[in-house]
């Protein structure tokens, strides 16, 4: 894919730091932009949340502080297994509980599994450097069932 793109148009961005979604592409043909998304069903939803739909709403006149979606803090309810070093965005399911938010992983995490990705309603946002994530730890979530 990627020489046929710098054949009809430019390549500014290749590859991002980011679980699951690492080969992500975005780039110029004529006057339009152009993002290539991870073939990963998993891998593919998220960075559409991560960069495309900021970038779109961006397009559409929305302001800065709409663009991405809420990110609040929650607890962890669950252990996070050791990872890359990448920042991670676990599928997970948020809920409030005692006037608080927890989260958990919404069951396996690979690129190419949609299960998960169904059953979730955030994002949960491991650090590249925060390496093994305790059950209990206060973590970023993502909200993705809201505007």
């Amino acid at each position: 894919m990627k020489p046929a793109v710098e054949k009809l148009g430019r390549l500014d961005l290749w590859r991002v730091a980011v679980k699951p979604g690492k080969p992500l592409a975005f780039g110029r043909i004529g006057a339009a932009l152009f993002f290539g998304l991870p073939g990963n069903p998993a891998s593919a939803l998220v960075t559409f949340e991560l960069f495309v739909r900021p970038a779109l709403r961006r397009l559409a006149g929305r302001p800065d502080h709409d663009l991405r979606r809420p990110e609040l803090r929650a607890r962890l309810l669950e252990p996070n297994p050791p990872r890359a070093r990448r920042r991670e965005y676990v599928r997970a399911v948020t809920s409030a509980e005692a006037g608080h938010l927890v989260t958990r992983p919404a069951g396996a995490q690979g690129s190419a599994s949609l299960t998960s990705m169904a059953g979730a309603n955030s994002l949960c946002v491991l650090p590249e450097d925060a390496g093994d994530v305790a059950a209990g730890s206060d973590v970023g979530v993502l909200l993705l069932d809201c505007g």
